[in-house]
């Protein structure tokens, strides 16, 4: 049983960039296909065709370079987070010292009670 579970993960595993890289070409196809059915659809002549597939390839490589500029600031974001949730915890650890358990209590109700009122108000102005 273990040979056979083991057999099977090695055989998943040895498979998954073959997947990947099937997805990839399957995404390309699609793509191609879109540009296809916009020439046709716009009535695009070759020259039109040309530079919009320019400005595409343009705006990747474009979006490309942002997204490795927002790789480190994903890092720090991550790291200020848990920096920020460090803060709030150390907050509430204060609070509770100084109020009863029985005020603590119903301070957390009072607390979750405007963070529904909140998350509501803001589910209506979507």
């Amino acid at each position: 049983m273990k040979n056979l579970k083991l057999t099977l993960a090695i055989a998943a595993l040895s498979l998954t960039p073959f997947i990947g890289n099937a997805q990839e070409k399957q995404a390309q196809k699609e793509k191609g296909e879109h540009h296809e059915k916009m020439m046709k659809e716009l009535n695009l002549n070759k020259e039109q065709s040309a530079k919009l597939k320019e400005i595409h390839v343009k705006i990747k490589q474009d979006n490309k370079a942002i997204k490795a500029k927002m790789e480190p600031l994903k890092a720090e974001m991550k790291k200020l987070k848990a920096e920020r949730k460090e803060m709030h915890e150390a907050k509430m650890k204060q609070i509770e010292a100084v109020l009863t358990p029985e005020q603590f209590i119903k301070f957390k109700e009072m607390k979750a009670n405007k963070k529904s009122h909140h998350k509501g108000k803001k589910q209506n102005h979507k």
